[in-house]
């Protein structure tokens, strides 16, 4: 007899590559390889998830999660990490000039539709179109609805600004913090 907390093991070790999805400019962004690693568990009567870890390459980034996902109560419980080294790459599919390097680190927890996200992130050599940033480091806050309102903390300081006004970069030559 099958205990009710049985959880099925899994190891997936997967390497793709010309990944076609029919959007020109995100199969160019996927042309190389894409890897995806994982390891843990399902309860498929519980419907329940069990993350020991996984890792996914591609594009340029890295992103890696564990914890656990509750399918019958729609729930999660997962610590993330993702680095883009190069938002470059990235460029084509947002449609305008894109450049440095992104790092967050945070957990996501509650229902699917509603988590509660923590966000560390860091960004170098930020550019997006015109707009630009030496630095980013902060952390953002997403807490869970309540009563219609979805609360939130942003606590960021952003250091050589450009946004590609003379007038408007020297008022912010000394950077801003947002908090």
């Amino acid at each position: 007899m099958r205990s009710t907390n049985y959880f099925a093991p899994f190891d997936i070790d997967v390497t793709a590559s010309g990944i076609g999805t029919g959007d020109d400019a995100l199969d160019d962004l996927l042309a190389g390889d894409a890897t995806l690693r994982a390891k843990g568990g399902f309860d498929q009567s519980a419907r329940k998830l069990r993350l020991d870890s996984a890792s996914l390459r591609a594009a340029g980034a890295a992103a890696s999660a564990s914890g656990s996902v509750d399918l019958g109560a729609r729930s999660l419980d997962l610590a993330f990490d993702l680095d883009a080294a190069d938002l470059s790459a990235f460029s084509p599919l947002v449609g305008v000039p894109l450049d440095g390097a992104v790092t967050a680190r945070g957990t996501a927890a509650g229902t699917l539709a509603q988590p509660q996200v923590d966000v560390e992130l860091s960004g170098k050599g930020l550019k997006y179109d015109t707009y630009s940033a030496n630095g980013l480091d902060g952390t953002i806050a997403l807490d869970q609805v309540k009563d219609g309102y979805a609360p939130f903390t942003v606590d960021v300081k952003a250091s050589g600004l450009s946004l590609g006004d003379p007038a408007l970069d020297e008022a912010l030559a000394g950077g801003i913090a947002i908090g």
